[in-house]
């Protein structure tokens, strides 16, 4: 499976996600956000770390290396 098919399967699950079980989720708190907004959508981000997975590499080790050299075409709003 290449990215791009694994980017829109997980962004259609997440999209069906939001729809189904996202309205039933408790809120957030009092309506303060902490931090910045996030420069990736949930499914990049979900895409990233299966993506990781897949390859067999250590998280924590290898992933700014590897998605800063090479994905960021395939993620142009990645944080370096």
């Amino acid at each position: 499976m290449s990215l791009l098919e694994l980017f829109c399967a997980v962004d259609d699950f997440y999209q069906h996600f939001q729809t189904t079980v996202g309205p039933k989720q408790l809120a957030r708190g009092r309506g303060r956000k902490r931090g910045p907004a996030p420069a990736l959508a949930a499914s990049e981000i979900i895409t990233l770390i299966i993506h990781f997975h897949q390859g067999g590499y250590c998280i924590r080790a290898t992933t700014f290396a590897i998605v800063c050299k090479h994905l960021t075409a395939e993620f142009p709003k990645l944080v370096s």
